[in-house]
C-alpha cells in the first residue's frame, strides 16, 4: 500500500454554512503534490494517517503515517514515519522512524497528535499497536513521544499496556485537548474488546483518559470508562470534540459502533465533558444510531464551530446506515449548545450509491475555502464516480 496527498480521492467536502448542500471531489489529479509508498507487499503503509501537530515547534505542521505491518528488525511488528513539514512541504524521506520491537504488534494501527502534553511548547505524538503481546498475552499497547527542538525523541515518555488479553488497548487514540483546564493538553486510549467483567467474549470496551502536566511514571489512568453493553466495543474510536458547552474546557467524544439499545448494532456516540475535575463517570451525552446496523461511532471527530455560533460542533459516522440505499452510510453532523447537544443530527452525505460506506472516516477540515465557517470531510471509501 502507499500514501499519497492529491487532489483526486473520493472526499466529501460539506460547506455547513450551506445547510445540506455539499460537493465531493474525484477529478484526477496530473501528479501527486506528495508521495510515500512502503517497500515491500503487505506493508499496509497508510493503515493510519494523522496530523502530528509541530513536534519541532519550526512553525510548519508535520505528519504521522502508520504502516502496521512493516517491520524494520521484526516481523510485522508495525513502523510508524513521521515527514517534518518546511517551507517546500512535507519531507520526502521520513525525518523520524520507530517500529514496535516487538513481532505481530501493529505498531501505527493508530497514530494522534496528542498536543502538548508536558507544557514545553512542541507537541508530542500518540501510536497505538494494538496486539503487543505483554507476557505472552496480547494485550495491546500505547506510546508516547514528547516533541523537541530536534524533533521527536526516539525513546518513548510513556509506554502502557492493556489489562486483558484480546482487548486491543492501542485500536484507538487521540489527543483530548486540555480537559480538566490545567493547562497541559490530555489524552485518550481506547480498548474496544475490553471487558470490566474480564468475560473475553463480551468486548463491552473501555476508554483511559490521561492528564497531561503529571508523573509519566504513574502509568494507571486518570479516568476510566468500561462499557456496559455487551459488544458494544467502546472505544473503537476516540477524539477531541473542542469545547461544545463553551465552558472553557475541552470535551471528548468516544464511538460504540456496535452499541445495542432499540436496534441491533445500531452504533452510538458517546459525550464527555471537561471540568476542573475531569470528566464525570458517565457519558453527558449519548445517542444511539435509530437503525439496526447502522454501526455510528464508527468514525467520531470534532468539527469546529461550522456555524460559529461560539459552540464547537461534533461529528459522527455511521458507515451502514440506509438513508435512500442500503449501506450508502451517512455522516452525522450535531450542533453544540448549552447543556448539551440536541439528539437530531444533520445527515451529510447520505444517498450516495448503495454500499459506499459514507461515514467510515470522518474529520474536521478547518476554514479550507476562506469563508470564515469551518468545513467537514468525509471518506466513503466503497463510493464510485458517476
Amino acid at each position: 500500500m502507499s500514501i499519497a496527498v492529491f487532489a483526486g480521492l473520493l472526499l466529501v467536502l460539506v460547506a455547513p454554512a450551506l445547510g445540506a448542500a455539499y460537493s465531493h471531489t474525484s477529478a484526477a489529479a496530473s501528479a501527486d503534490d506528495w508521495f510515500y509508498g512502503g517497500d515491500a507487499t503487505g506493508d499496509e503503509v497508510g493503515c493510519a494517517v494523522a496530523s502530528a501537530g509541530d513536534v519541532d515547534g519550526d512553525g510548519y505542521g508535520d505528519v504521522a503515517v502508520g504502516a502496521c505491518k512493516d517491520r524494520l528488525t521484526l516481523d510485522k511488528e508495525g513502523v510508524v514515519s513521521v515527514f517534518y513539514g518546511g517551507p517546500q512541504g512535507l519531507h520526502f524521506d521520513p525525518s523520524w522512524q520507530e517500529g514496535s520491537g516487538a513481532p505481530g504488534s501493529l505498531f501505527g494501527a493508530a497514530v494522534a497528535s496528542a498536543g502538548d502534553v508536558n507544557g514545553d511548547g512542541y507537541d508530542d505524538l500518540l501510536i497505538g499497536a494494538p496486539e503487543f503481546k505483554w507476557g505472552g498475552n496480547k494485550k495491546g499497547a500505547a506510546y508516547l513521544y514528547f516533541g523537541s527542538s530536534v524533533g521527536l525523541k526516539h525513546e518513548p515518555a510513556w509506554f502502557t499496556t492493556g489489562d486483558e488479553q484480546d482487548g486491543q488497548y492501542g485500536y484507538a487514540v487521540a489527543g483530548a485537548g486540555d480537559v480538566n483546564g490545567d493547562g497541559c493538553d490530555d489524552w485518550l486510549v481506547g480498548a474496544r474488546y475490553q471487558s470490566p467483567t474480564d468475560d473475553l467474549t463480551a468486548g463491552e470496551g473501555a476508554v483511559y483518559l490521561f492528564f497531561g502536566c503529571e508523573d509519566l511514571a504513574d502509568l494507571a489512568p486518570d479516568w476510566t470508562y468500561d462499557g456496559d453493553r455487551p459488544h458494544a466495543h467502546v472505544g473503537a474510536s476516540v477524539a477531541a470534540a473542542g469545547d461544545v458547552n463553551a465552558d472553557g474546557y475541552a470535551d471528548f467524544l468516544v464511538g460504540a459502533p456496535d452499541y445495542t439499545a432499540d436496534f441491533d448494532t445500531e452504533g452510538a456516540v458517546l459525550l464527555f465533558f471537561g471540568g476542573e475535575g475531569g470528566p464525570g463517570p458517565a457519558p453527558d451525552w449519548l445517542v444511539p444510531g435509530g437503525q439496526a446496523g447502522a454501526k455510528l461511532g464508527t468514525s467520531v471527530a470534532g468539527a469546529g464551530d461550522v456555524d460559529r455560533d461560539g459552540y464547537d460542533d461534533v461529528l459522527a459516522g455511521a458507515p451502514h446506515l440506509d438513508t435512500t440505499r442500503d449501506d450508502s452510510g451517512a455522516m452525522l453532523l450535531f450542533y453544540g449548545q448549552d447543556p448539551v447537544p440536541g439528539s437530531a443530527p444533520t445527515i451529510l452525505a447520505g444517498g450516495l450509491r448503495t454500499g459506499s460506506l459514507t461515514g467510515f472516516a470522518v474529520a474536521g477540515g478547518g476554514d479550507l475555502d476562506g469563508d470564515g465557517y469551518d468545513d467537514v470531510l468525509t471518506g466513503a471509501y466503497l463510493g464510485m464516480n458517476d
